[in-house]
């Protein structure tokens, strides 16, 4: 879910920043996007929603890509880049970090696609069952980020609209 900068999400970048204030990367990177946004000038946050395991292992660093896969061309289909802010949303709870996209790969699937990203990514996505790889059969496009420089945060209260 890409979020546009408007009053609310300064709202959130401004309470996310008083909570990474002891980390060595984010305060200059949080004040860089806030002052580009103040500006006027273009900045991507993205709300990824988790469950566990796997919330937790994108918190821990075993999950260093994470992935969309859809029937439809929809977002985050070519719509996040390198650089993007994520926002951690835990399902049914706050954000509880963020991170940086330090990479991105899009796929229209085909059967080859598929066992690639399958054999490729399944240990960085840190799927180990394969009721996820059949579930994902059916799926036209494929989103892959790889997420760097996660900080993990204070919960923050965020309704997802």
């Amino acid at each position: 879910m890409s979020l546009s900068v408007s009053s609310s999400v300064s709202d959130i970048l401004d309470r996310v920043a008083t909570r990474v204030v002891d980390n060595t990367h984010w305060p200059d990177r949080l004040a860089d996007i806030r002052r580009r946004a103040r500006k006027g000038q273009p900045v991507s946050v993205h709300l990824a929603v988790f469950v566990e395991p796997f919330l937790g292992f994108v918190l821990d660093g075993t999950k260093t890509v994470e992935s969309r896969f859809s029937i439809n061309r929809c977002a985050p289909y070519r719509q996040v880049g390198i650089g993007d802010l994520l926002l951690v949303k835990q399902s049914g709870g706050g954000i509880t970090a963020i991170c940086e996209i330090g990479s991105t790969a899009y796929y229209e699937l085909n059967s080859t696609e598929f066992t690639f990203i399958r054999e490729k990514f399944s240990r960085q996505l840190a799927i180990t069952d394969e009721a996820f790889w059949l579930s994902k059969r059916s799926a036209c496009f494929a989103s892959l980020f790889r997420v760097q420089n996660v900080c993990k945060i204070e919960p923050l209260a965020f309704t997802k609209k």
